[in-house]
């Protein structure tokens, strides 16, 4: 079931993403990999990595289908945030993934190499800001 089209749902970063068809189907009366491209909303199924448009135009951002839970909390920086995965790894698993992210750009290599030589990961308490080593309390 569509519900009324409204662009503005998505983030305004992805508003110039290519949109998609994807009923397409097969012989077996299931959906092809297929996507078909459309510039218009109304038809539109999926939005793709791809951006149609702009200074990045051909170009992509990541969009993912994640099947696991997941939870996404604002860091104290503004426009950052702290990506929490509910998925164990072993830490060969999580040194590799940690060196494909830093090489993508989507974390700071400094962050993977500091995380690789301790051997994990850490991010601030929602309620502990950068600019003070106190904890105060927040609004979230």
């Amino acid at each position: 079931m569509k519900l009324t089209p409204d662009i503005t749902l998505l983030p305004s970063y992805v508003r110039r993403h290519r949109l998609a068809t994807i009923s397409v189907k097969d012989g077996k009366g299931g959906y092809t990999n297929e996507t078909v491209p459309t510039d218009e909303l109304d038809k539109a199924e999926v939005v793709t990595s791809e951006v149609a448009a702009g200074p990045f135009k051909g170009l992509h951002r990541p969009i993912l289908d994640i099947d696991i839970p997941a939870t996404l909390i604002p860091s104290s920086t503004f426009g950052h945030a702290h990506l929490y995965i509910n998925r164990t790894l072993t830490w060969p698993q999580y040194e590799k993934l940690l060196n494909v992210l830093a090489e993508v750009g989507i974390i700071e290599q400094g962050y993977a190499d500091a995380s690789i030589d301790r051997q994990h990961t850490a991010v601030r308490l929602p309620w502990v800001r950068k600019d003070t080593e106190q904890y105060e309390e927040i609004e979230l």
